[in-house]
């Protein structure tokens, strides 16, 4: 019985992985297809890295949503 339905598992995962495969070559066909019609207009499909972090970590300067230390000299602060 067992034997039964770890070989079914294994056909699952396989027919998975294999379905897998071809959509990621359709994926790739259609990339390419897609820059080649974007690169008569001037534009480029390029790879984003998903490792770095979209907003990154070690800014400088004032944080979003804190109010301005000072506006000028003899001006005073807003109400």
């Amino acid at each position: 019985m067992t034997e039964a339905k770890s070989g079914a598992l294994m056909k699952s995962v396989e027919d998975l992985l294999a379905e897998k495969q071809v959509l990621g070559e359709k994926e790739r066909e259609l990339v390419q297809s897609l820059n080649s019609a974007l690169r008569k207009v001037g534009y480029e499909v390029v790879p984003i890295h998903s490792a770095k972090p979209a907003v990154r970590l070690n800014r400088r300067g004032r944080p979003p949503g804190r109010p301005r230390k000072r506006r000028g000299p003899g001006r005073p602060p807003k109400a």
